[in-house]
């Protein structure tokens, strides 16, 4: 054997004889791969796929939720604002029942306790210890007068914060009851008959001799009652099963102005005008049968020339 042959290792081989065309790129078999400065070759880096997360119920709903959200927030609003609105703004802790005690021999209607005078803003809720109040907080509308004399119907906004006011400057408050256990509202006969009873009232007051419908009778409805009807001057109630006029008359004449031992007016309590008579009638005594002599000359004759005994009668600063 040549050398040659022995140095290749291959019997018979020659180092002429051809060899198989190399593949760009292989590596041949039984060798590394290697870098261009000839070191080994790292492995294949494993590449992360980026996984995208999947977006929550509130992001995925996050438009609906928020228009809910507003709507309900929205009905809410309209909800208080209807009930504040709807709701009484008095209520009462006690219905009056007249006790053999409040009643006094002579006197038309029953003593209630007093409760006060006291003013409160348009609006403010007010807790009456006794219903029907005929006493108590009230509106005093930034120093105006009482409420419009007349006959207020089962849907008119008429309140005791404001009538109660008319107590304090002496008037007559007639009340009807729409309660169920009444068997409701007054029919539309008896409706009309308290419509006439103020329409047609033509008593000056007992004392100060203010004209009719100056700041009274007012006719209201009021449920919190004893019985169907009630007549209220400052601090009494009559309450009857029917409207009795002559009745109801009778106790303003008697009840809503009068004057103490000394001549002073002590009914009501707001000091609407001022008597001087040298023999005023008792507190118990309803005022003489000419009223007007018991007046300052300027509460008489011409009732226009003072304030006190005008068509609108004017508060005293504490209203």
């Amino acid at each position: 054997m040549s050398n040659r042959n022995r140095r290749s290792g291959r019997p018979g081989s020659s180092s002429s004889a051809p060899q198989p065309a190399a593949t760009p790129g292989a590596v041949p078999a039984g060798r590394s791969s290697t870098s261009p400065s000839g070191t080994a070759r790292a492995g294949r880096r494993t590449t992360t796929r980026r996984r995208y997360d999947e977006p929550t119920l509130f992001e995925r709903f996050r438009t609906p939720i928020i228009a809910g959200a507003v709507a309900v927030a929205v009905i809410g609003t309209a909800l208080f604002v209807f009930q504040s609105a709807s709701a009484a703004p008095y209520s009462c802790s006690t219905i009056f029942e007249p006790t053999a005690a409040a009643q006094q021999e002579g006197r038309l209607g029953a003593v209630e306790p007093d409760m006060g005078q006291a003013h409160v803003s348009f609006g403010e809720h007010v807790r009456y210890t006794y219903c029907p109040p005929a006493s108590g907080n009230h509106v005093n509308r930034s120093g105006f007068g009482p409420i419009e004399p007349e006959a207020y119907g089962p849907n008119d906004r008429s309140q005791p914060q404001g009538w109660i006011h008319n107590l304090e400057h002496g008037a007559l408050v007639v009340l009807y009851s729409c309660a169920e256990r009444f068997g409701g509202c007054p029919s539309q006969e008896e409706l009309r008959a308290l419509e006439a009873f103020v329409r047609d009232f033509d008593e000056p007051s007992p004392v100060c001799s203010f004209p009719p419908r100056t700041v009274g009778p007012v006719v209201a409805r009021f449920d919190e009652m004893a019985q169907p009807y009630a007549a209220l001057t400052w601090g009494r109630v009559l309450y009857m099963d029917e409207f009795d006029p002559d009745l109801a008359t009778q106790m303003f004449l008697t009840e809503a102005e009068r004057l103490g031992p000394d001549g002073t007016l002590i009914m009501p309590p707001e000091q609407v005008c001022t008597p001087q008579s040298s023999a005023a009638p008792s507190a118990s005594a309803p005022a003489s049968a000419s009223p007007g002599a018991s007046l300052s000359p300027a509460a008489s004759a011409s009732p226009s020339a003072s304030p006190a005994a005008s068509t609108t009668p004017a508060p005293s600063p504490s209203g």
